[in-house]
């Protein structure tokens, strides 16, 4: 059974394409404007057309600004995502029941330099389980192969953080 990251920001597929189509609509704004003001050969250009196209640039920097981290945190998210389906298929090929007691967590996440594995209080035995010192000593090493650096496994029950 693969996991993955349950834990998510509220940027969605949705945002980024909204995003995107910003971009195309300033794109286009910053093109229309620049050709009107460089069509007006005679007299000043009004000042309002030159703000405009100072905060449309500006407003392209920041959409363009704003794109670019979602699509390094969707990067990230799936990063996690491949990692926490290698742990699962690392884990299965050195010790299956520990595998199928980690199949149980509802939510698997890395937080900071955590694995943080929550167990529903329905399942607190499985959570139990992976309580053993030699286990803890294999979910540890597993994290670590792979997410490739050295990673706590914290073992929680229910959803308020009690552990």
């Amino acid at each position: 059974m693969e996991k993955t990251n349950t834990v998510r920001e509220p940027v969605g597929k949705q945002t980024a394409c909204d995003l995107l189509s910003a971009e195309c609509d300033l794109s286009n704004a910053t093109f229309h404007l620049n050709e009107w003001v460089l069509k007006r050969t005679t007299g000043d250009v009004p000042r309002d057309v030159a703000i405009a196209v100072m905060l449309i640039r500006r407003a392209w920097d920041t959409v363009a600004l704003v794109s670019s981290k979602c699509w390094r945190r969707h990067r990230r998210d799936e990063d996690e995502a491949e990692a926490i389906s290698r742990f699962h298929s690392l884990l299965e090929a050195r010790r299956r029941v520990s595998a199928a007691a980690v199949s149980l967590a509802e939510s698997i996440r890395v937080d900071g330099k955590d694995l943080v594995l929550r167990f529903g209080i329905d399942r607190a035995a499985a959570r139990e389980a992976l309580e053993e010192p030699p286990v803890r000593k294999l979910l540890t090493e597993v994290a670590r192969e792979a997410f490739g650096r050295s990673l706590r496994v914290v073992l929680k029950t229910g959803t308020c953080g009690v552990a």
